[in-house]
């Protein structure tokens, strides 16, 4: 689940501060180049000289030796200056080192989980407190995480499993009318013991719907803002047409596109806003981009000027983009991120907020997880419950009944974590911040 070598990332907020924290994990001595000091693989701290190309910055370090380390490998908590430009050249010269790489989205996390230092339930609680956004989601969280949920999970799939050996069984044995495997009154009877218990731990309110599909992110802007450019350098091939004159683009084009962690989204580059033209295919392409907007999971303001002046009705979540960001304004950018596709200014960065405002990472992804987690609660008990009636049923079917016991095992495993565990670590962890 995890890919190998040794892994660096922020763990500092964006943003300037005095002191920013880069979170290094693996192999003490492929970080050994980047300092002119030997590092001991000794539990403590210490003041070091890190090396900057030529230049050099001093720098605390807290040296943790493996098993005894958050993720149960050798890893380094490195202190600097908390200027923004200092904090991404550090990065840059730490990535470069031979066997480093960055951080995919909760990959610490995950190795701490893969090496034995954290339960899967553990693992699911970081990730919803990081995400819990006042005391009420903080409060969800605790109601959804404690009790070792995924270790009453576990029971009540036992019990599951069990009932449907037994229901198995009888009908390997339909021919045999002296051998009933499980009476339909004894498995109604079973079932209502687990459906109880699984009923406490449901929420009263309707859980929010976790995605199955794909997200879908669209560009929209005034013609010539440079969506299409944008959207090219997203994708990473030459997709949509580029042009000076404006409204190039007509109709909507979409590709896949991955992004940190692992996730994806679909991206959509759009027609420009502009006003409607007094003709039929104008006012049908003013009304497909509008459409599209209003359904998306996210949207791409772009804007080159930074300004963002015009409004966006029905946009679920805007990040404001400013495009061609190599061009110089007069006044102050109102962006949420500046950036030139020509160059790839600042596009690791655009990717990381789309992952957000798509809900594939921080604080919306760790609602989908309490949501896919409440969900699958629910899914388990309807299909237990429709178990339950055709056993009740004045003749049993037990080939339909089997199959709602297993589909009720599929709905329990996303919890315990036993069932397809590839995907549902895939989910918990692709939610994480960077350096968690």
């Amino acid at each position: 689940m995890t890919k190998p070598g040794s892994i660096a990332s922020s763990a500092s907020a964006p943003g300037s501060a005095p002191r920013a924290v880069i979170r290094l994990s693996g192999d003490l001595t492929d970080f050994q180049p980047l300092f002119d000091e030997t590092i001991e693989r000794s539990r403590g701290a210490r003041f070091v000289t890190m090396k900057l190309g030529e230049a050099r910055l001093r720098a605390m370090i807290a040296v943790t030796v493996a098993p005894n380390s958050y993720t149960g490998e050798d890893s380094i908590d490195l202190f600097i200056p908390g200027g923004s430009a200092v904090v991404s050249r550090a990065l840059r010269e730490i990535i470069a080192l031979p066997g480093v790489r960055q951080a995919d989205a909760g990959e610490f996390t995950a190795r701490a989980y893969t090496n034995g230092k954290l339960t899967i339930d553990q693992a699911k609680a970081v990730a919803a407190t990081i995400a819990a956004e006042n005391e009420a989601e903080l409060a969800e969280v605790n109601r959804l995480m404690s009790q070792s949920l995924g270790e009453k999970a576990t029971g009540w799939a036992s019990e599951v499993s069990e009932c449907l050996a037994l229901v198995e069984a009888g009908i390997d044995f339909a021919d045999q009318e002296d051998v009933v495997a499980i009476e339909p009154k004894a498995l109604s009877d079973r079932l209502a013991l687990v459906l109880g218990e699984i009923g406490g731990f449901v929420s009263g309110e309707k859980p929010r719907e976790s995605r199955a599909d794909v997200p879908r992110v669209v560009l929209a802007g005034r013609p010539s803002a440079g969506k299409s450019t944008l959207f090219n350098a997203l994708v990473g091939k030459r997709r949509s047409v580029v042009d000076e004159a404006p409204g190039t683009t007509r109709d909507a084009i979409a590709e896949i596109v991955q992004l940190p962690g692992g996730s994806k989204v679909e991206l959509v580059d759009l027609a420009g806003l502009e006003d409607i033209a007094d003709d039929g295919l104008s006012r049908a392409i003013s009304k497909r981009t509008a459409s599209e907007i209003e359904a998306a999971d996210a949207v791409l303001h772009c804007d080159p000027n930074g300004t963002f002046e015009d409004e966006l009705p029905g946009a679920q979540s805007a990040l404001r983009v400013r495009t061609k960001a190599d061009l110089p304004i007069a006044h102050e950018s109102r962006a949420d991120v500046d950036v030139c596709a020509l160059d790839g200014w600042h596009l690791d960065d655009l990717r990381s907020e789309i992952a957000r405002a798509a809900g594939l990472a921080g604080p919306s992804a760790g609602g989908v997880i309490a949501a896919r987690i409440d969900s699958a609660l629910r899914e388990a008990m309807a299909h237990m419950q429709s178990a339950q009636g055709l056993a009740q049923a004045k003749e049993s079917q037990w080939e339909l009944i089997a199959g709602e016991l297993r589909l009720a095992l599929d709905e329990l495993g996303v919890i315990s974590g036993r069932i397809d565990p590839d995907e549902v670590l895939g989910l918990i962890f692709q939610t994480f911040c960077i350096g968690k």
